[in-house]
C-alpha cells in the first residue's frame, strides 16, 4: 500500500529567463494512493494541484504490468494559472514563458484504450510570451485553444490566436493517428499579415502596407506507416478585402520521400501583390515591392524540375 503527500517546488524561476521577477516559484502538492497485488497497481486516488492548476484522477487507474491502460479519467482544471509556473517542464524544449495565464477545463479519458478529450470550459492562453534561449518566440498573444477528442482524432475547431492588433490566426485543424504510427493532419486556416508582422521577427515590415491583407491555406498532410509524408493537398490565398492578390495550388500529391511526381505539381496567379506579404510568411526572408502579374506552373519531368 501506498500513500504520499508530499510538496515540490522550485523556489526561483529567475534562472529560467532574466525577465521572471526574482523570488517567482512554481510549488506543487501530489497527493496518492495506491495498491499494488498480484493482480497489477490499483491507483485509487490522485492529485496535483498547485499555481491554479488541478490535475485528479476521476475513476480509480488499474494497471498490469505488460499490458496497456484501458479505462481511465483524469480531470484538469486551470484558473487565471501563472504559466510562469510551468518553466521547469518547459526548459526540456529550452522553451521559457515569461508572461502569460492559463484558464480552462477538460475531461481526459481512456475508453477501450481510445483516450478521449472533452473540453467543459475552453482553454485560453492569455497575454502569452515565450522565449527559446533568451530570444523573444512571442510576445503578448492570447490563444483561444477548444480541444477535443473522438477516437483517434483530435480535434482544434475553432482555433484562435490574437495580439493587441488584432486577429493573427484563426480557423480550425484536426490530427488523425493510428496504432500503425500513420496517421494525417489537415486544416483550414486564416493569417493576417499585418498582425503577424508586429510579432518578433518581423519588425523591418512595413505594417501598413500589408493592413487588411490576410493568408488562407487549406492542408492535408498523411503519414503512412513507414513515416513516409505525403502532402496530399495545399491551397493558398493571399487577399485583400475580397480581392485575391496570391493563389498558389498543388496540382497533385507530394511525397516527400519518394520519387518526384512528372508533370505539373504547383500553380501560381498574382495579382499586384506586396511582395512584403510573402516575407512575412517566410522568417528571415527580405523582399520588398509589387508584383503586378504572374501566372506560371512548376512541375518535374525527366531530367528535372520546369
Amino acid at each position: 500500500f501506498l500513500k504520499t503527500d508530499s510538496k515540490v517546488v522550485w523556489p526561483s524561476l529567475t534562472k529560467y529567463s532574466k525577465n521572471i521577477r526574482n523570488n517567482t516559484k512554481s510549488e506543487w502538492n501530489i497527493k496518492a494512493e495506491a495498491q499494488k497485488s498480484y493482480e497489477g497497481l490499483r491507483v485509487q486516488s490522485l492529485s496535483v494541484e498547485g499555481n491554479g492548476i488541478n490535475l485528479s484522477l476521476a475513476q480509480p487507474l488499474y494497471w498490469k504490468p505488460g499490458q496497456e491502460i484501458k479505462d481511465t479519467k483524469l480531470n484538469c482544471v486551470a484558473r487565471q494559472t501563472p504559466l510562469i509556473s510551468l518553466n521547469p517542464l518547459l526548459a526540456y524544449l529550452n522553451l521559457a514563458v515569461t508572461e502569460g495565464q492559463w484558464t480552462g477545463e477538460a475531461e481526459i479519458s481512456l475508453v477501450k484504450g481510445e483516450p478521449q478529450i472533452k473540453t467543459i470550459i475552453p482553454h485560453r492562453f492569455e497575454n502569452l510570451t515565450i522565449e527559446r534561449n533568451g530570444k523573444t518566440l512571442v510576445q503578448g498573444i492570447t490563444v483561444d485553444l477548444p480541444l477535443r477528442a473522438e477516437g483517434t482524432s483530435i480535434f482544434f475547431t475553432p482555433l484562435k490566436v490574437s495580439c493587441p492588433y488584432g486577429v493573427i490566426a484563426s480557423g480550425e485543424a484536426s490530427i488523425n493517428y493510428n496504432a500503425d504510427g500513420s496517421g494525417s493532419a489537415s486544416g483550414n486556416l486564416s493569417v493576417g499579415i499585418a498582425e503577424l508582422a508586429t510579432q518578433p521577427g518581423w519588425e523591418d515590415l512595413p505594417i501598413d502596407k500589408l493592413k487588411g491583407i490576410r493568408a488562407i491555406t487549406q492542408f492535408q498532410v498523411i503519414l503512412d506507416s513507414q513515416q513516409n509524408v505525403t502532402v496530399k493537398k495545399l491551397e493558398s490565398q493571399i487577399i485583400r478585402q475580397n480581392l485575391e492578390l496570391l493563389q498558389v495550388k498543388l496540382r497533385q500529391p507530394y511525397a516527400l520521400n519518394e520519387a518526384k511526381p512528372v508533370g505539373v505539381l504547383v500553380e501560381l496567379n498574382a495579382t499586384k501583390l506586396p511582395l512584403e506579404s510573402i516575407g512575412a510568411l517566410v522568417p528571415g526572408l527580405s523582399i520588398s515591392g509589387n508584383l503586378d502579374k504572374a501566372e506560371l506552373v512548376a512541375g518535374f519531368k525527366g531530367d528535372g524540375l520546369f
